[in-house]
């Protein structure tokens, strides 16, 4: 009986560690995706700005 309990002591322990391991994982894929969505994000950014008319101009004629 204390053989079985030992070794389910054990199964537990392997499982906490290999749970470990899949949530380092799971925390690694989350911050890349975050990085590749504000890669994405700062990209569109930059397209955008590109559209938009410089209000810098200089204006004609007036001065």
């Amino acid at each position: 009986m204390d053989e079985i309990k030992k070794n389910d002591l054990d199964n537990v322990s392997e499982n906490r560690e290999g749970l470990n391991i899949v949530e380092d994982v799971i925390q690694e894929d989350i911050i890349l995706q975050e990085t590749e969505l504000s890669d994405e994000v700062n990209y569109e950014s930059v397209e955008n700005q590109k559209d938009v008319p410089h209000t810098k101009e200089k204006k004609k004629g007036k001065r």
